[in-house]
């Protein structure tokens, strides 16, 4: 849903979007380049055909890109993120998806990266272990009700502010060891 107001060009800050619901490449496209109310942010699913053509369509309307990546299954999305030439590292930010908390997976997923900002994340189960992880390994993370519906110890959540202050104290209790 579009928020704000404004005419054409018009921003709405703060917010993130995705056009995940629509399957054919080419019209994500034309929704993307029909936006009047632009976000700061969308996630672009390289798994997903026509993830770079999506990612180029974004930055040319100033919107920066969170690439996800699932690593761990087909390499086929990794491979496109790696091959598309990131002419704006600065308004890029990579999303691993880890089905664990794989200290490997994640190596792997650094290998060979244009220099632009990296976060982890899991869903469901694989969620807490890899937000650890992330603290371990001084990577960016992600946590929130489209990724996990429950804290650490199993209660469903109230809130995203409930799993955010739970992934605060996750990752203070976290010792840090670097990987990249």
């Amino acid at each position: 849903m579009e928020r704000g107001g404004g005419g054409p060009g018009a921003r709405c800050r703060g917010r993130r979007r995705g056009v995940a619901t629509e399957p054919d490449p080419a019209e994500r496209l034309a929704r993307v380049r029909a936006w009047t109310v632009l976000p700061d942010r969308a996630v672009v699913r390289f798994a997903e055909p026509g993830a770079r053509e999506l990612a180029e369509a974004l930055l040319e309307r100033g919107v920066a890109v969170d690439a996800e990546v699932p690593v761990g299954g087909p390499p086929e999305p990794l491979e496109r993120f790696l091959a598309w030439p990131v002419r704006d590292p600065a308004r890029v930010r990579l999303a691993v998806e880890l089905p664990g908390a794989d200290r490997a997976l994640v190596a792997l997923a650094l290998r060979g990266l244009p220099p632009v900002p990296v976060l982890l994340f899991g869903r469901e189960a694989a969620a807490w272990p890899v937000l650890r992880l992330a603290a371990r390994c001084g990577t960016g993370a992600r946590i929130g009700v489209g990724d996990v519906l429950r804290v650490p110890d199993g209660r469903p959540a109230r809130s995203n502010a409930q799993l955010v202050a739970a992934a605060a104290r996750f990752r203070d209790e976290a010792p840090t060891a670097g990987i990249r």
